[in-house]
């Protein structure tokens, strides 16, 4: 049973968020639900404000606290009811005294457990150092109330457990009873915790360790099984706190990066100093943009005969008169923590040379009661209390070349301030004073330059440049290549924070997500990744400082994007009432920064952190309803230029959960990108659509769409070079295209299913299949667009299966007709002429094949087009490929590949380019094409992958390394010729055959080394070396004639010819140069023509 609760603890211990959790919208001070008005401000509340903060959820990130009583259930046994109870109200009355302090609620009393909370109803950004400390504090308070007689009646001492973790927790009411409510696992895992602790013990879990390990001490407890959890988890048992040497020493450093102007203006005030002149140096900069780090390292280099006095202000202590000056004297003795002695400052003084006795006018500022003090004024006080300060700093500045350092102002206490004001404008003796705040701290609350001997030097830190956050990241990773993503996501949403840098990289690595295998490579998509606890904290601290009603727009601007117009934002709030007035504080806060525009206002979130953790703290739903409101304005608002706004509007509908409105848009801003050659971004668009979609069960309508999605997804895919999945989704969906009634759509799906298989060297009849289908149905669907690409791919197609040519001609001719009346296609345009002008080079009719081929050139560059240049030049490759110009065919290749904006074409470009280049003397130009080849990151184009092996085993012919060589070129061509690509298969073997030739003629020996090491093939090569090459020839000529390849069996005919007249074998060489002298002659091939008859005439005359 639950005891009584105390009734004397001045307000509503067990329930504080019923009435602390509603707060003044002016001065978000603590209001009562029944108040009229707020009793800090004057502020007048009305019952709907009230109702509104109660009701509305939100997602926050706390550090939760679970403590419990050690023993209870033994003590309720032992003792009386109302013992129990009185021993209770005693530890509820100690623990709400440490919670306050620490800035802690108590969300609920659990029988002997409380629920206490850091960062509700404001986030500070130290909560887990503050849960950490107020446990801590009532583990002693509740040490501290054990008696003997208690002992003896519990028998045992009286103790506290405690379990802390840190998250986002879901904070929304019970409509029920009316109290706060809190969803999260976060809760559950506190919970657990504190279930593990032992007595006296306070166990964090790892978000909390993360957040605090550089000002505790821990124990690593691996591996807990926690009640809920699958997985065992990393949790730890709090130790201590770390002194302040050991907490710098084990904080990582980074080299430091640039402030070079800064550094030498705090060196400069120290020489100065020696020159009779004092300095008063302002460093300031947003949260986390290396104050700290600044000064730390220039006290690193500071001379030794310069003394420096520290202090800083905390957090913690903001509410706290005077903790500045607190802290300053407990560092000059060296007091972490705790009251400060008054004996041993005494003892300070008198080292100092100064009065012992004025320590009595420190005294209550530093906790004591001094009887001198007791009946004194405190205006009195506060005057011999500034004189004692003034007069140590003075007689401390005579002693040595001194520097103050007073750090984080922001957070110091308006009594420290007023004092400091003071100092700065009495201090008369040369010194340095070094102040560091946040950007929006008033400097005018301590410094008057007309009332002040300070040269006054402001050191303004801006965050760091792309260059910077660059070396930075280097710094971190020890490396000079950093993931390009994640050098992009620190220039992007970091914003040169560097703070923010470090902790979100130290949480990549801390999470395994950023790991190292030889190089830096990251494990997830860093656009999906949680922002770390730390930095969350930072910035949630200082939204937690304005108004609600304020909070409340920011949130909603949030929903809009980074960047937002102020007539979307107008459309879309909740409430209308001082917008401007609210923006306006936004600016002065400079958490969004106006844009300057002609026709319209725009603002933009100063840090995309910010805009994400405005974001996460609404709810779904409400998230939901201001995506649809949001698009629907940009509708209404940019109707005449819509397709500026694709993708935004792409992405307000997909959190609208509107389905429809959603795919159209996704497809209409992949369609977009694609046409300004982003295409992976165009990629990401389509899947998105594809996804979404099939997350619900498919309609008739639906399946229409999917093929829709699909059809225009594939150009995404085939640009960047993605066939290997292309092929596997379509045919994922093939029996939908089957069921289909468009013949418009089968066409499509046909065709594109046709050319995703010939990125695969296999099932070459499948793309006889695909493409047979593809042409029936564009024929049934009278679509001229339609019937142009399908055309245009089949031409294209023919020409790599070598079956056919003449009808690939034909039909790559017509689409080249077609796309001349349709609207302006650039795809079509070179693709149609693509195919044409290979089906053409394939029967050898060169002329034709070569004017569509300059043509296309000439159109890329009159159209500004590089896909169409790319395309023209890989044709133009082939085009010499299959004349057997080997150097000219490399260099157009890789050409192509050069000017290509799309994986695609690099990979045909460098594939085709480095498959020619293998019979190129001195053939660097194969190696660079290999190189640029192997740098693509990308394994779904097979065929290109198959080329580049096999001009890899090319070189290590050229080295000398026989066996692999012809091993490796052998067993290539087999798994070509297999798959039915003869285009590829053809070329590759005229290669090989004249590799075969080089051997046997023995133009190329390698060294005597490779020799030997080859001696048992060449061995075993060389007696059957001639009969091989006339079979590889023989083939040749009959596989080309057998599919109208004319210009493959020219060259079969003549390389023979060649061969036979070289070795002296006129009677095997006269049928061979009959036949390639008749065929050069009808392929107009005058080069190889004119070296054949020359070969002839000399045979003769011999």
């Amino acid at each position: 049973m639950t005891p009584d609760l105390p009734q004397d603890l001045g307000e509503d211990f067990t329930r504080p968020l019923t009435s602390a959790g509603l707060l003044c919208p002016s001065c978000q001070n603590p209001i009562t639900k029944d108040a009229k008005f707020c009793s800090e401000c004057g502020q007048k509340l009305s019952s709907s404000t009230q109702k509104d903060q109660k009701n509305r959820a939100e997602k926050r990130l706390l550090t939760v606290m679970f403590t419990d009583v050690t023993g209870y259930t033994s003590m309720t046994e032992k003792l009386d009811p109302e013992e129990v109870q009185e021993v209770l109200r005693s530890i509820y009355r100690a623990s709400k005294k440490v919670v306050d302090a620490y800035g802690g609620v108590v969300h609920e009393i659990i029988g002997d457990c409380a629920v206490i909370l850091f960062g509700e109803p404001h986030a500070n950004e130290d909560d887990g150092q503050r849960a950490i400390l107020a446990a801590q504090g009532i583990h002693k308070a509740v040490r501290d109330l054990n008696t003997p007689v208690l002992e003896a009646k519990i028998g045992r001492q009286l103790s506290m457990h405690t379990g802390i973790n840190t998250g986002t927790v879901l904070i929304g009411y019970d409509e029920l009873t009316g109290n706060r409510q809190l969803v999260g696992d976060t809760v559950n895992v506190a919970a657990r915790l504190d279930s593990l602790a032992t007595p006296d013990e306070i166990i964090v879990s790892k978000s909390t360790y993360q957040i605090t390990k550089n000002q505790f001490l821990f124990e690593a407890l691996d591996g807990q099984s926690l009640k809920g959890k699958s997985e065992a988890q990393d949790v730890f048992r709090l130790l201590g706190h770390k002194t302040e040497l050991l907490a710098t020493q084990s904080a990582p450093r980074t080299k430091f990066i640039g402030r070079e102007w800064e550094m030498a203006s705090l060196k400069n005030a120290v020489k100065i100093m020696s020159q009779g002149e004092s300095s008063l140096i302002t460093v300031h900069g947003e949260s986390g943009g290396g104050k700290s780090r600044l000064i730390s390292t220039w006290k690193e280099d500071l001379p030794t005969d310069v003394i420096i006095h520290e202090a800083n202000a905390y957090s913690i202590s903001r509410h706290n008169s005077y903790a500045l000056w607190t802290n300053f004297f407990q560092r000059q003795v060296g007091a972490q923590q705790g009251k400060l002695s008054l004996q041993v400052l005494e003892e300070k003084f008198i080292e100092w040379e100064l009065d012992k006795q004025d320590v009595k006018w420190l005294s209550w500022i530093l906790g004591h009661q001094h009887p001198d003090l007791k009946n004194l004024d405190s205006s009195l006080l506060k005057e011999q209390l500034f004189k004692t300060i003034q007069h140590v700093l003075s007689c401390l500045s005579q002693r040595s070349e001194t520097v103050f350092l007073f750090e984080d102002l922001h957070w110091a206490d308006p009594s420290s301030l007023e004092l400091l004001s003071n100092l700065l404008s009495k201090l008369q003796h040369v010194c340095t004073i070094i102040v560091s705040f946040r950007s929006n701290f008033n400097l005018s609350s301590i410094y008057k330059k007309e009332r002040s001997q300070f040269r006054h030097v402001d050191i303004n830190l801006r965050p760091f440049t792309k260059e910077q956050g660059e070396a930075m990241l280097q710094s971190i990773l020890n490396t000079i290549e950093v993931p390009q993503p994640l050098n992009q996501y620190v220039h992007d949403k970091i914003s040169g924070n560097p703070f923010y840098i470090e902790e979100f990289v130290n949480h990549l690595l801390d999470t395994k997500k950023l790991n190292k295998n030889g190089i830096w490579r990251l494990e997830v998509d860093l656009n999906d990744e949680d922002i770390p606890n730390t930095i969350e904290g930072v910035i949630r601290a200082r939204l937690d400082q304005l108004e609600k009603e304020t909070m409340r727009l920011l949130e909603q601007a949030a929903v809009i994007g980074r960047s937002f117009f102020h007539d979307v934002l107008e459309r879309v709030v909740t409430s209308k009432n001082d917008l401007e007035t609210q923006l306006d504080r936004l600016k002065n806060s400079e958490i969004i920064l106006e844009n300057l525009l002609e026709s319209r206002k725009e603002y933009t979130f100063r840090h995309a952190l910010t805009q994400e953790i405005a974001y996460n703290t609404m709810l779904r739903k409400e998230r939901k309803s201001i995506h649809a409101k949001v698009a629907h304005s940009i509708e209404e608002q940019f109707s005449d230029q819509l397709n500026e706004y694709y993708e935004i509007l792409a992405h307000h509908y997909v959190q609208a959960e509107d389905l429809y409105k959603a795919i159209d848009y996704l497809l209409l801003a992949g369609k977009k990108k694609l046409a300004e050659l982003a295409s992976e971004e165009s990629d990401a668009y389509f899947e998105q659509a594809y996804q979404l979609l099939l997350e619900r069960t498919l309609t008739a309508k639906d399946e229409s769409l999917l093929l829709e999605i699909l059809i225009e997804w594939a150009f995404a895919l085939y640009h960047r070079g993605r066939g290997v999945t292309m092929c596997n989704l379509f045919k994922k969906h093939i029996s939908i295209a089957e069921t289909s009634t468009s013949h418009k759509q089968k066409a499509w799906f046909y065709g594109w299913l046709m050319l995703s298989q010939t990125f695969s060297v296999e099932h070459a009849d499948l793309v006889v299949e695909w493409a047979d289908r593809s042409i029936t149905e564009a024929e049934l669907s009278r679509d001229d667009r339609t019937r142009a690409y399908v055309y245009a791919w089949y031409a294209s197609n023919r020409s790599v299966l070598v079956q056919d040519s003449k009808m690939g001609s034909a039909y790559g001719l017509e689409a080249i007709e077609l796309s001349k009346g349709l609207p302006p296609d650039l795809y079509l345009i070179g693709k149609s002429r693509y195919g044409a002008g290979l089906s053409l080079a394939m029967q050898g009719k060169w002329q034709s094949a070569h004017r569509i081929i300059q043509e296309s050139i000439s159109l890329g560059k009159q159209l500004k087009s590089p896909r169409i240049s790319s395309l023209a030049y890989t044709s133009m490759g082939i085009f010499h490929l299959y004349k057997g110009q080997y150097k000219k065919a490399a260099e157009a290749l890789i050409r192509a590949a050069e000017e290509a904006p799309d994986t695609l074409y690099k990979l045909l470009g460098y594939g085709f380019g480095t498959f020619a280049g293998s019979l190129i003397e001195n053939n660097s130009t194969t190696y660079r094409s290999l190189q640029d080849y192997l740098k693509i990151d990308n394994q779904e184009y097979p065929t290109t992958l198959l080329m580049v092996e096999f001009a890899q085993a090319n070189l290590d012919i050229e080295r000398g390394q026989y066996r692999s060589g012809f091993l490796k070129c052998t067993s290539i061509l087999e798994q070509i010729k297999e798959a039915g690509y003869l285009n590829l298969y053809l070329p590759g073997q005229i290669i090989f055959g004249n590799k075969l030739i080089e051997i046997s003629n023995r133009k190329k020996l390698p060294p005597l080394n490779h020799m030997l090491g080859n001696f048992r093939f060449l061995l075993g090569m060389l007696p059957s070396l001639q009969k091989r090459i006339k079979v590889v020839f023989d083939e040749i000529i009959e596989l080309a004639a057998t599919n109208d390849c004319a210009s493959a069996e020219a060259l079969g005919n003549y390389y023979l010819f060649k061969w036979y007249d070289e070795n002296g074998r006129k009677h095997k060489a006269t049928p061979y140069r009959d036949k390639s002298i008749k065929l050069l002659q009808n392929l107009e091939m005058p080069d190889l023509l004119e070296h054949a008859r020359t070969m002839s005439a000399n045979s003769e005359a011999k």
